[in-house]
């Protein structure tokens, strides 16, 4: 008798005990990957988080080399983790970075590169408290290869031409070109 209980027994504890190790094994992967996501929230926005058990794969397109070191480094940092692998790619390298930025017809037009999506909308938020009420056409792309003091060399183009009705700005690393009527103010 005792040994017609004791397989049953046995299949069920063998059975309850694997679901609750699988159970557990999908939360610890979802607080880990919790963590991670919280761990680069703040500056590292590009990146994305996979996990396969303890594996943590980052994934995004990263501004920079540093960034990409950075994000691996955070996440190392996390209780629970055994390896990064880093998936993620860089931001294409534009040399010369050029950025064009034009009033003309009652439109503003920006093209060639900007460094990154806060610096776009820092941008067109200069344009639109520049011009109120434009249009603003943006056929930009994020590249790597901004001079360091990208947004100030746009901050005093803009005000270079803030009176002038037709103007247009070539911004080629940190040389700046201004193109205006000589007769519009």
């Amino acid at each position: 008798m005792l040994k017609t209980m004791f397989w049953p027994g046995l299949v069920t504890i063998l059975s309850l005990s694997m679901l609750a190790i699988w159970f557990h094994h999908n939360s610890v992967e979802f607080e880990l990957r919790q963590n991670a996501m919280v761990k680069l929230s703040d500056d590292h926005v590009w990146a994305d988080v996979r996990l396969s058990g303890r594996d943590l794969y980052l994934y995004g397109v990263a501004p920079s080399v540093p960034a990409q070191q950075d994000a691996s480094e955070k996440l190392m940092e996390l209780d629970g983790v055994r390896v990064v692998i880093n998936q993620s790619s860089l931001l294409p390298l534009a040399k010369p970075f050029v950025t064009s930025i034009s009033l003309n017809a009652g439109e503003i037009k920006i093209e060639g590169n900007l460094p990154n999506q806060a610096d776009r909308t820092h941008v067109i938020k200069l344009i639109s408290q520049l011009v109120p009420g434009i249009s603003i056409l943006d056929e930009t792309k994020t590249a790597r290869g901004a001079p360091e003091a990208y947004i100030s060399i746009v901050e005093m183009a803009l005000k270079d031409v803030a009176s002038y009705t037709i103007w247009a700005i070539e911004i080629a690393d940190d040389q700046v070109k201004i193109t205006k009527p000589p007769n519009d103010s």
